[in-house]
């Protein structure tokens, strides 16, 4: 089955005027960094949660804070 993403676009991208949710992406090999990918080639905003440590992950272990900052070292190299 051929990627919509391969072929010029003739009309409007069939995603275009949407915004989805991925979540998931813990580094580069996970599925959902193919499937944002796909997202956005077919006219979709996309936004990914679950990157990187925030302001409200204060009380983290440090292990769960090497975790996430991993997470998002990966997630930069994968999409970049």
């Amino acid at each position: 089955m051929r990627s919509m993403s391969e072929g010029p676009w003739t009309r409007r991208p069939p995603l275009a005027g949407t915004t989805i949710l991925v979540t998931g992406i813990t580094d580069g090999r996970s599925l959902a960094v193919p499937i944002a990918r796909e997202l956005r080639a077919q006219g979709a905003a996309v936004v990914c949660a679950g990157l990187g440590p925030t302001p409200h992950h204060g009380k983290l272990s440090p292990r769960a804070a090497s975790f996430l900052d991993a997470a998002w070292t990966s997630f930069q190299r994968a999409v970049t």
